[in-house]
């Protein structure tokens, strides 16, 4: 990978991947961290019982057109399934729904290939990921958002845009492990910790421009 530059869009998981990002590719890359905690792709009113949600997060349809103008990637990793697992409400309902719910799955699926056209516009490729399988009650949620993702990534193929399994690399036949060879893999907010974070960059980095992988968690 030399002379590329990667453009990053989407939820705290994605901020978090564009600081590995750039932490690990090799001098004359370029890396654009666009990414936005507590930012998803639904637009809502509000999440996770009444919040408010940031006037930034309501930005992207407006936002990602001048970052793809300004720097041209040469990809795009778009990525907002932690947040958008959250309860939301929209179009002034004032009821929040999860993704278990055809209305809210129904638009997630149309603001993704919304921004899926407005990202892919020149040709440029778009990778998308899964997300890690939770447990508890946001099991269910991190399934149904795992097909959401796979439904997008399979109907819009032949515009370029490819999923990335980061699932298999967070998880195994064991379950989902919280350290591998010694290392933690997440943080105090449940978000990739350093060693991981970089890990995960390096890995979703030669996939998208060496077609290679780092390995899945054992």
């Amino acid at each position: 990978m030399q002379g590329k530059t990667v453009l990053v869009v989407g939820d705290s998981w994605a901020e978090y991947f564009g600081r590995g990002m750039a932490n690990v590719a090799s001098k004359g890359n370029v890396i654009v961290n666009a990414g936005l905690s507590g930012c998803g792709i639904m637009l809502p009113d509000t999440f996770r019982g009444g919040k408010k949600t940031d006037p930034a997060c309501l930005k992207w349809p407006q936002e990602w057109p001048k970052y793809m103008k300004q720097y041209k990637p040469d990809a795009v990793l778009l990525r907002t399934g932690n947040m958008d697992m959250n309860a939301q409400s929209f179009d002034k309902s004032g009821f929040e729904l999860t993704i278990e719910y055809a209305k809210f799955r129904q638009r997630f699926i149309k603001n993704t290939a919304r921004a899926i056209d407005i990202l892919t516009q020149n040709g440029t490729p778009v990778y998308l990921t899964n997300i890690r399988l939770q447990t508890g009650s946001w099991k269910v949620l991190s399934v149904k958002m795992n097909e959401a993702v796979q439904e997008l990534a399979d109907r819009y193929k032949d515009k370029g845009v490819h999923l990335l399994d980061l699932k298999a690399q967070l998880c195994n036949d064991n379950g989902c492990p919280s350290t591998v060879a010694g290392h933690k893999l997440y943080d105090n907010t449940d978000h990739p910790a350093d060693w991981s974070r970089d890990r995960l960059s390096t890995w979703l980095l030669n996939m998208m421009f060496a077609g290679s992988s780092t390995g899945t968690a054992s």
